[in-house]
């Protein structure tokens, strides 16, 4: 009875139900299956899974047979409703197959279309089984053909005749389709034109009125979203109301019709900043998620519009409860949805801003771990040619740097770095001056820090420079740019300076180290040139980032550690050393040998350092950041607890007047903090 629709096995299931209850009643006479309260949600879920209802005959005959004879079998006065869905279904139905509808209908159908040309409904048809083949499989030539017949059509149909309204309509959805993909704005113009004329044209009371209504809405949008003209914002507002207020609560349609309505208000709020306007968007996108039914092909969509509703006002009022509930809907959608669902990115790249946001207001690591898992598993859902990929490596590289500067992992740096320097090269020159480039100038600042390398320090400088070009005089974060920037270009001449002290330092001690001296049975001098010609290598690797010089910075040390005596007072001092030079190298290569060999330098060191000692208190705080460091890396609740330990010693060992004992303090309680959020 129709065009081949795109197999959909609930929809087949609904259809041949409903077709089971129409036969029941006509062999047996039995009313219930027809009248049941389950009958009409039937109908309503089937219609709802429809992408282009008028294509598809078997559900208009199977939904407007049902209705039909509901409205036959009921009261006058409870059949009304029935009747006012049957008919224009059962006429679309006629248009394909005119001996499939009851014979008093067609006679009715037949009698309104005496000494009228019906070719037009030919042109109809064939229009509208092109237009839903072009829905179906975006197949540009059926849109075009689809437009051919909808226009022939027009020009037959005799100018008042009841099915003008209705052919005015499809071309215009099909000319507003033509500029989704083309962009054409006369293309749109001349949709909305015939839309128009279709809202003009059908009857106050018309049935169709609202779908009328609901088309000129959406096009009268895409036209604002174009232009920014506010005559269409208003009109659009104006005509989505009217949409909505002229359909029932239980009509299949009611659920998108206040989703476009929803999405009309926040384009208000946006232009006009009024948080009235964006109030009532989330009721009404609310709404439209609680009527629509679960196998409502669009409700993931109407999800998705409400959590983009809610975000906002969380945004604008700093409302928890509303980024909770965006957060969540969002979430809901990456977990019911399927891998290929064009909704999936699109969440998952709200998601990831959404718990940034929430990161960044709440401080949570688990906030900003789940941001970066979304954003990774956004930027795997779409290609290197999406659009918006770039925009994306840019989000995921800042909450990755927001990682490294919580918890120091060198790894997550080097991830930002990249995904910065990518994006970078990807947006035009507008867009990424100061959205990509002034992270990416921090990122490498501080990756010179941790390698050394004058080249990073370069790069910093260069990335900034540029940053700085693309934030207007006034702007607040021009200062904040500027100061960093300076900060950069003084530690760029600093370098070269410590470069030459470091050297002079170097050659000094291995000088000593090869100068024979006397044996000191507490001290011996070898030791100390080990250990001063390692820290000496180390601020070396700090200026130049070269690898080997770290290496030879370690092992020059632990000999020092090798040749100190256990009961010597430096011991403890030399451990230290060793432990952060080890840390460092963790940092850079990201191996864990280093860093559990740097856990254990630091716990010897705090041993052997005696109760009243005045080290005892930075031996122990250093303890606890590579604990911290460690806890970061394998997220073992036991590393955690060690962090604990160590913390708590640290801030309990500092004196009261110690400047650095309110740093003990909030370490502490950063780590009982995540304690918490992890238990």
């Amino acid at each position: 009875m129709s065009a081949t629709p795109d197999h959909d096995p609930l929809r087949d299931e609904l259809t041949a139900g409903l077709l089971a209850r129409l036969r029941r009643y006509e062999e047996t006479g039995d009313r219930r299956p027809v009248l049941a309260a389950e009958a009409w949600a039937e109908a309503r879920r089937l219609l709802a899974l429809v992408k282009e209802a008028l294509a598809e005959t078997d559900v208009l005959y199977a939904v407007g047979m049902l209705h039909w004879l509901r409205a036959r079998l009921l009261p006058e006065n409870e059949g009304a409703q029935d009747l006012e869905i049957a008919v224009p279904l059962l006429r679309m139905v006629h248009m394909v197959r005119p001996d499939a509808v009851p014979a008093d209908l067609a006679v009715h159908f037949q009698e309104a279309d005496d000494g009228v040309d019906t070719r037009f409904r030919a042109e109809h048809r064939l229009g509208i089984e092109q237009l839903h083949r072009a829905l179906a499989t975006g197949d540009p030539a059926a849109l075009a053909e689809a437009v051919l017949r909808f226009t022939e059509a027009l020009r037959l149909v005799p100018a008042g005749h009841g099915d003008r309204a209705g052919i005015l309509s499809d071309l215009g959805v099909a000319l507003r389709n033509t500029y989704e993909r083309a962009g054409d704005l006369d293309t749109l113009d001349s949709a909305i034109a015939h839309l128009r004329e279709a809202v003009r044209t059908a009857a106050s009371a018309a049935p169709a009125r609202a779908m009328f209504l609901s088309n000129l809405g959406g096009a009268l949008l895409n036209r604002y979203m174009a232009s920014r003209s506010r005559e269409d914002l208003t009109e659009g507002l104006d005509v989505c109301r009217q949409a909505v207020g002229l359909t029932r609560a239980d009509d299949p349609e009611y659920a998108k019709r206040l989703s476009n309505l929803g999405g009309a208000l926040l384009n208000q709020y946006q232009r006009d900043q009024e948080p009235a306007a964006l109030d009532e968007g989330v009721d009404v996108l609310q709404r439209a998620v609680d009527a629509s039914v679960p196998s409502d092909p669009l409700r993931q969509r109407y999800v998705f519009n409400l959590a983009g509703a809610l975000a906002n006002r969380g945004q604008r009022a700093g409302d928890m409860a509303d980024m909770d509930r965006s957060i969540g809907a969002l979430q809901s959608i990456v977990r019911d949805v399927p891998a290929d669902h064009p909704l999936r990115f699109p969440a998952l790249n709200n998601l990831c801003q959404d718990l940034r946001n929430r990161y960044l207001l709440t401080d949570s690591s688990h906030d900003l771990d789940a941001c970066i898992d979304a954003g990774r598993a956004a930027l795997g859902a779409i290609t290197p040619s999406h659009p918006l990929h770039a925009v994306t490596e840019g989000a995921l590289g800042r909450a990755l740097c927001d990682r490294f500067n919580r918890a120091r992992n060198s790894a997550d740096l080097k991830a930002a770095i990249r995904l910065l320097r990518s994006a970078a090269h990807a947006l035009p020159d507008s867009a990424r001056k100061s959205d990509i480039r002034t992270p990416l100038g921090s990122a490498l600042m501080a990756w010179s820090e941790i390698s050394g390398d004058p080249a990073d320090l370069e790069a910093a400088i260069q990335a900034m420079e540029e940053a700085a070009g693309g934030i207007p005089a006034d702007h607040p974060a021009r200062e904040e740019m500027a100061s960093q920037l300076e900060r950069a270009r003084l530690r760029r001449q600093q370098y070269a300076d410590d470069l030459r002290d470091a050297s002079a330092w170097i050659d000094h001690w291995r000088r000593s180290e090869q100068t024979p001296v006397p044996d000191d049975p507490r001290d011996p001098e070898k030791p100390k040139v080990l250990n001063d010609l390692g820290l000496s290598l180390y601020g070396r690797f700090q200026i130049t980032g070269d690898a080997a010089v770290l290496d030879e910075a370690v092992e020059k040390v632990r000999a020092a550690v090798r040749a100190t005596s256990a009961d010597a007072p430096r011991r403890a001092g030399r451990l230290a050393n060793l432990a952060v030079l080890l840390r460092a190298r963790h940092e850079l290569t990201g191996g864990m040998t280093d860093l559990d060999a740097a856990v254990g330098a630091a716990q010897e060191a705090v041993d052997a350092t005696p109760g009243r000692d005045p080290a005892l208190v930075r031996h122990l705080s250093l303890l606890s950041d590579i604990r911290h460091l460690r806890q970061t890396r394998t997220q073992d609740l036991g590393d955690l607890g060690l962090h604990i330990d160590a913390a708590r010693a640290a801030a309990r060992a500092a004196a009261p007047d110690d400047p650095e004992r309110p740093r003990y303090q909030a370490n502490l309680a950063a780590a009982l903090g995540m304690r918490h959020e992890r238990t």
